[in-house]
């Protein structure tokens, strides 16, 4: 990771990220000027994931199938890629990001600083065999990784952010 931090010069050139240098590059005024990327030459840490499920599956009197499923999990360290603009001259400033030639853009992996929390899919499935007097089918399936805009809650005990995906 050293080595690759030094090799982008992030070491003696600071960059960006690119969410806040579009919204500087729509409105070039000083409010909207993106602060400098601090980027850490430390190595990554391994994702760490706990996970459960719970699930029942049922069949009743032999004519209607009942199942249902449910899991959530935690992820901690996730490692997120985030695109960055660097200008490529180190004396260069935040302006430089106003003319696409006179940066570039990298494509950073790190460990994010925030937790995550995933739940679903929830599946609940009941049929009905033939020869029974009612047939239903049903399917709720919830997506999960859809980004929210705002942190759930803060650790007490990590002061890391923590962040819910309920799709």
């Amino acid at each position: 990771m050293a080595v690759a931090y030094r090799a982008a010069g992030l070491d003696t050139n600071r960059a960006y990220r690119q969410t806040d240098a579009v919204v500087y590059q729509r409105a070039p005024t000083a409010a909207n000027a993106p602060q400098p990327l601090t980027v850490s030459a430390e190595p990554m840490r391994t994702e760490k994931v706990s996970t459960w499920e719970v699930g029942y599956k049922a069949l009743i009197n032999g004519k209607l199938a009942i199942d249902g499923a449910y899991f959530s999990s935690h992820y901690t360290d996730l490692i997120t890629p985030e695109l960055v603009y660097q200008p490529l001259s180190a004396t260069a400033g935040v302006s430089s990001l106003l003319t696409p030639t006179s940066y570039r853009t990298l494509l950073l992996n790190r460990n994010s600083p925030n937790d995550f929390f995933v739940r679903g899919p929830v599946s609940v499935s009941i049929t009905a065999s033939p020869g029974a007097t009612r047939s239903a089918a049903t399917s709720h399936i919830k997506s999960a990784w859809l980004p929210c805009a705002t942190p759930v809650a803060m650790s007490a005990t990590t002061g890391r952010e923590h962040r819910s995906y309920n799709g």
